[in-house]
């Protein structure tokens, strides 16, 4: 019996040594203080976009910050970078952007205006690669962009959209893609008129997709989105198609709320988005998980900005119009 006790006090100290034991660990550890945030080191948060569909490009130049709490969205303190040094450059070409104000829309968080470099005018060149760079006092960054070279949409059959009660297909567009582009998007809008006190007033109203029938029995649109090019089809075109029964609902719809003394369709006008790999990345980790289904609270960071972080990214946009009248 003596030695089973002996080495069951071995094995299985008192509990008092036990407790002396994790209270030792626990001072040890305590020694250290412990931040969930993380580490925090100021950086550059630079944003651009460059678009075909305008002759002004801008670069958004921003310090990051370390909020009080853990709720970044508590801070309501805008941090613009200003008199820093942004050159854009295609080439042998030099753009140098200079410090704007844009009338900020939403002021429920931050009450000033959004402070930005603007460079006018500034077409840019599909095909053609550029090198931001941004010198300040708050550090230096750097990023080089793709833009995509010129696409094509083709409107295989927009006749059916002039008279659809006489057709069964759906509307159908093939697209050529540029070799760059890694995302698109094609979006119909239909032009048409209605009569108000003897003039004919131009609208627009944008074509959805698809459509589907709510539990309640309402009507809802699906418009389109941006989509993942098939990498197999680098040269070949690609073909999209919106359904017929959902253009005829926008057209009941259209001629309810606008036909009480006339409502007549204009034309259509067919319009391909592309996005370079940034830009797309940038997109879907930002959209990826904004659905009913997730649980996730924190989100992935993407930056293609050297030195810093942000966006330098690019789109292009081809259109065709087709009179429908």
């Amino acid at each position: 019996m003596q030695r089973k006790k002996a080495f069951a006090e071995r094995v299985f100290p008192a509990a008092g040594v036990v407790l002396l034991g994790v209270v030792l660990v626990g001072g040890m550890g305590c020694e250290d203080s412990f931040d969930p945030k993380g580490a925090y080191t100021e950086q550059l948060a630079v944003y651009s976009i460059l678009a075909s569909r305008s002759d002004t490009q801008y670069v958004r130049v921003y310090r990051t910050y370390n909020p009080s709490g853990f709720n970044p969205l508590e801070n309501t303190s805008d941090t613009p970078v200003r008199s820093a040094r942004v050159v854009i450059t295609e080439g042998s070409t030099e753009y140098q952007l200079r410090d704007t104000t844009i009338q900020r829309v939403d002021k429920t968080r931050y009450t000033d205006n959004l402070h930005a470099y603007i460079g006018y005018p500034f077409a840019v060149q599909r095909g053609s690669v550029y090198a931001l760079t941004v010198r300040s006092d708050r550090g230096n960054v750097n990023a080089t962009v793709s833009v995509p070279g010129p696409g094509r949409i083709d409107a295989n059959n927009a006749f059916v959209m002039a008279e659809p009660e006489r057709f069964r297909d759906d509307i159908s567009v093939t697209l050529r893609l540029s070799s760059v582009t890694r995302g698109y998007v094609v979006r119909i809008y239909l032009d048409f008129e209605y009569l108000d006190n003897g003039s004919w007033i131009p609208r627009r109203a944008e074509v959805p997709v698809s459509a589907s029938t709510g539990s309640d029995g309402t009507l809802i649109f699906v418009y389109p989105r941006l989509t993942q090019r098939r990498m197999d089809l680098i040269v070949s075109a690609q073909q999209v198609e919106f359904s017929l029964a959902a253009y005829q609902a926008l057209l009941t719809q259209l001629a309810e709320q606008y036909g009480q003394q006339g409502f007549r369709v204009v034309a259509a006008t067919f319009i391909l988005t592309q996005v370079e790999n940034n830009l797309y990345k940038y997109y879907n980790i930002v959209n990826g998980f904004q659905d009913e289904y997730s649980i996730r609270t924190d989100l992935p960071d993407f930056t293609n900005i050297r030195g810093g972080v942000g966006l330098f990214g690019a789109m292009t946009e081809d259109s065709t119009v087709v009179d429908l009248r």
